[in-house]
């Protein structure tokens, strides 16, 4: 009999398996991860088949003692899979091939769900206790489910083992980190991208970035880790000599012994205009320039086409595609050394992407933020006191006062949503023993939506976020 193609293998075995009271979410990573290594280029825009499944898994029917027996083993074949699909991304690549945007598609989608059910397995796995910022775990070190490492590159160590090009690809804690992650027409998982730079005389590991709050800076490996962003993966070119050259071509522009240059971070994430970088393009402008222009990274970039360009005004940006940073994941000359995440924060980086979501979503049926009268006088004196020299660390000169006043509106009502949210995840998890999936954060988001609008049109006096995020009248 001949075999049946990956999708429809992986398709019978999710509905026969979930059509179960029990899940056994061992043998479901292991054999898709063992179609995924025999996956054709024909085959691979239907990998959103197995991506809704993997998404949409009850974890309330998870076979509880495979799970405690096996999830570190569930949380390596994930994190595997998503190494091994990308040495097929390669393999196609070489073979002289544009993947297409539908297969395109479905491998950002799969990568996505594959870190979601490692994430969601670690933390049912090993039951953190609850994030502590005065007991943060160790930034890019420990082991699984904390670190994983690629086998390939035997035991690494970070900072250690890091070289020259080395990039490292992170989320972010904050409102704006997370709008980043998901602004394109697919969700990422990723805001922001760190070139690493060894110095050549002190051997110091430096990380060479852009941020929205102070444009170009270079900060030692220990200043950076002390951000203690929720996710980090670590990335390495095939071509170690042009990564090096990539590295030393940001060094030589960022670098100034009076510390007063500064490329200005780039709002508008236009990429043919160098003079003002955004923290991904730093990436591109070096290995651009260290090839002579012959190596260009983000031919898959992410696209903006929202039916509402409300908040990609607000926030400046110009362009209908960038490199963003989740966009590294889809570099096939890219090897991935390891990935880290805060596991204890797994939950609340969970509920901060569904409400990203949700809002932009919201956005394309007609809200926009509309910041309050307070807002718009904080933004103008903010603005105005960096004009005047102040605020040299938190707000550069060339950022619009439309975006000052849109974070304004942005955080309040992000946090907001988060603490009902967060209160619903504890109702849930006292009942069931399980966290909100991402299905049950929607749909609570919409009820909040609801409820929120109508208190809101009654005038009532506590309101939830509809005063600065609403329907434009």
């Amino acid at each position: 009999m001949k075999a049946l193609p990956l999708f429809l293998v992986t398709l019978v075995s999710f509905q026969s398996i979930t059509a179960h009271a029990s899940i056994r979410l061992s043998s479901i990573t292991k054999e898709l991860h063992k179609k995924l290594n025999h996956l054709q280029l024909k085959q691979c825009e239907k990998l959103e088949t197995s991506y809704e499944h993997l998404f949409q898994l009850d974890y309330s029917k998870i076979d509880r003692s495979d799970l405690a027996k096996n999830h570190t083993k569930i949380e390596k074949e994930a994190f595997l899979a998503r190494v091994d699909l990308r040495h097929k991304m390669r393999a196609w690549e070489k073979q002289d091939t544009t993947i297409p945007d539908s297969c395109v598609k479905g491998l950002r989608d799969m990568f996505r769900a594959l870190r979601y059910l490692e994430e969601t397995v670690a933390v049912i796995g090993t039951n953190p206790e609850p994030f502590d910022e005065n007991n943060v775990a160790p930034y890019l070190s420990g082991k699984a489910p904390y670190l994983q490492i690629n086998p390939a590159y035997g035991n690494l160590q970070f900072p250690r083992d890091l070289k020259s090009g080395d990039l490292l690809v992170s989320r972010g804690n904050a409102p704006t980190s997370a709008l980043i992650a998901r602004l394109g027409d697919t969700d990422g998982q990723f805001s922001h991208v760190a070139m690493v730079y060894i110095h050549p005389t002190t051997h110091q590991v430096l990380m060479m970035e852009e941020h929205i709050e102070v444009g170009s800076a270079i900060r030692p490996y220990e200043v950076y880790a002390a951000d203690h962003n929720f996710r980090v993966t670590v990335y390495r070119h095939h071509d170690s000599q042009l990564a090096a050259n990539a590295a030393q071509v940001i060094y030589n522009r960022f670098y100034s012994p009076s510390k007063e240059h500064v490329v200005p971070y780039d709002f508008k994430m236009v990429m043919d205009d160098p003079r003002e970088l955004f923290c991904s393009e730093v990436a591109y402008e070096g290995f651009k320039e260290a090839s002579n222009g012959s190596v260009l990274l983000g031919k898959y970039r992410t696209q903006f086409h929202p039916k509402n360009r409300s908040l990609l005004n607000r926030f400046g940006i110009k362009t209908e595609s960038m490199f963003a940073p989740s966009d590294v994941e889809m570099e096939p000359n890219f090897e991935v050394l390891g990935e880290w995440r805060d596991v204890s924060r797994v939950i609340s980086n969970q509920m901060m992407d569904a409400i990203l979501t949700k809002l932009l979503a919201w956005g394309d049926d007609g809200y926009v933020f509309t910041p309050t009268t307070v807002m718009k006088i904080k933004a103008d004196l903010g603005h105005l006191l960096r004009l005047m020299g102040f605020k040299k660390k938190e707000l550069p000169t060339n950022m619009p006062i439309s975006v000052i006043s849109t974070v304004f509106a942005l955080d309040p009502t992000v946090n907001a949503l988060l603490g009902a949210l967060s209160k619903e995840n504890e109702s849930v998890k006292s009942l069931t023993g399980y966290n909100m999936t991402f299905e049950n954060m929607f749909k609570k988001l919409e009820e909040l939506r609801q409820e929120d609008l109508q208190a809101y049109e009654n005038g009532e006096k506590n309101i939830l976020f509809h005063s600065y995020f609403h329907i434009k009248q």
